[in-house]
């Protein structure tokens, strides 16, 4: 009885499943890709390059692969 009244925020975290905890943070990082790449693209001047709007996406998503990537090894 002790061990479940003892429980903390953080130990609660750290029960969730790793297939949950991927799930939402692949949705969390995709959002976030189209979210910025959005931002950056609402910037650009008429008719852009098409490497420059794609390099709009691709970069917040290779940030955000980075940080998968850098979660997924602590998993």
């Amino acid at each position: 009885m002790s061990d479940i009244s003892n429980r903390g925020p953080a130990s609660l975290f750290r029960s969730l499943p790793r297939e949950a905890v991927n799930i939402v943070g692949t949705a969390a990082a995709i959002f976030l890709t189209v979210l910025i790449g959005s931002a950056i693209s609402s910037v650009l001047p008429e008719n852009p390059s098409p490497w420059l709007f794609a390099g709009c996406y691709a970069a917040p998503g290779a940030v955000m692969f980075a940080v998968y990537w850098f979660i997924a090894q602590k998993l």
